[in-house]
Parts: C-alpha cells; sequence; structure tokens
C-alpha cells in the first residue's frame, strides 16, 4: 500500500534537493550571462 504521506514527503525532498543543486542566485546569473551571450551574437 502506498501511502500519501510517504509520497508527498518524497516530492517535498525532490523539490528540496533540486533547489539546493540549482541554487537560485547562480541558476539566475548563469541565464542572465546565457542571454547576453545572444545578445551579442
Amino acid at each position: 500500500m502506498f501511502d500519501a504521506a510517504i509520497f508527498e514527503t518524497i516530492l517535498l525532498t525532490l523539490q528540496l534537493a533540486a533547489a539546493y543543486k540549482s541554487d537560485i542566485p547562480w541558476s539566475r546569473h548563469g541565464l542572465q550571462s546565457q542571454q547576453v551571450r545572444c545578445l551579442r551574437d
């Protein structure tokens, strides 16, 4: 039997791991440098 609470906990853990990996300010900075690169070309 698959418990909904367990499922929610897994989802929350995955979200936290994704947020930790991407590190919001860094990814935002990377996005900006990509946009600048596109504008230069």
